[in-house]
């Protein structure tokens, strides 16, 4: 489906447009492998090349005017606050390997 059609439908979901940029930004002869999971009445389409470490993206989404499930933030530890190590976030939708 493109992104107008989920709007259309009032399908929610969370991931497309960065999905679709990546998409976007991929050269249109790169294979890419497409996995489905299903939980309930919730799908996660993840598109990735294969490799078992390079993901594009993916999306969540449900069936159409049906909300996503709440995403939860950690909580907040308690006590002193420790030092972490310097980490970078990763960008799941940057099309780089790990």
């Amino acid at each position: 489906m493109r992104e107008i059609e989920f709007r259309a439908m009032e399908v929610a979901s969370a991931g497309l447009s960065c999905l679709l940029a990546a998409l976007a930004r991929l050269p249109s002869s790169e294979p890419l492998r497409q996995e489905i999971l299903r939980a309930g009445s919730h799908s996660l389409y993840l598109l990735h090349f294969g490799d078992g470490c390079r993901i594009v993206g993916a999306v969540l989404h449900g069936k159409p005017r049906q909300e996503l499930p709440q995403f939860r933030s950690l909580p907040k530890p308690r006590g002193r606050p420790r030092r972490s190590p310097n980490t970078q976030q990763l960008d799941l939708f940057g099309g780089h390997g790990l």
